[in-house]
């Protein structure tokens, strides 16, 4: 659990920004444990609500899935996020999950996808296959967000 102040000394980029100050509470509670020998279960979640900009305000299930651990594969079934790649800079392998950017206009922080996953890994390498359930949109901050894109997104068009 945290709180955020952030204050911001110079004058509001755009007319919609209307403070240069905001108050955030941010809660991101964690459970996970074994279900035996090859089972887990996990769950990461998150919240957060801002004074200024309601489009900050949100939720989100980050990660609630059963994972199976075999001799031959692996399966996953729930919500996770799946992180692709090992370039530090951009991950543009990474399609599975959907950017937030609510939290972090830099590209780092990413939404819960819902879905199930297999894999096997051999000595040649590893292969994964994945069903997604559904589609998730993206999230975008408000007009009054201090950190945004320079043309505010309607997510309603």
């Amino acid at each position: 659990m945290g709180f955020e102040q952030r204050h911001f000394f110079e004058s509001p980029q755009y007319e919609e920004q209307s403070k240069s100050v905001s108050t955030e509470v941010v809660f991101e509670p964690e459970l996970a444990f074994s279900l035996g020998r090859n089972n887990q279960f996990s769950f990461k979640g998150f919240v957060r609500e801002n004074s200024e900009d309601e489009e900050r305000n949100h939720s989100d299930i980050r990660e609630l899935y059963w994972n199976y651990q075999g001799d031959l594969f692996d399966l996953t079934v729930g919500v996770n996020k799946i992180h692709w790649g090992v370039v530090e800079s951009l991950n543009v392998v990474n399609i599975i999950n959907q950017i937030d950017y609510v939290e972090d206009i830099s590209l780092d922080e990413r939404l819960g996808q819902p879905m199930l996953g297999i894999s096997a890994t051999n000595d040649w390498g590893t292969i994964a296959a994945y069903w997604l359930s559904h589609f998730r949109e993206r999230t975008f901050p408000g007009e009054k967000g201090h950190f945004r894109l320079s043309l505010p997104v309607d997510v309603n068009n």
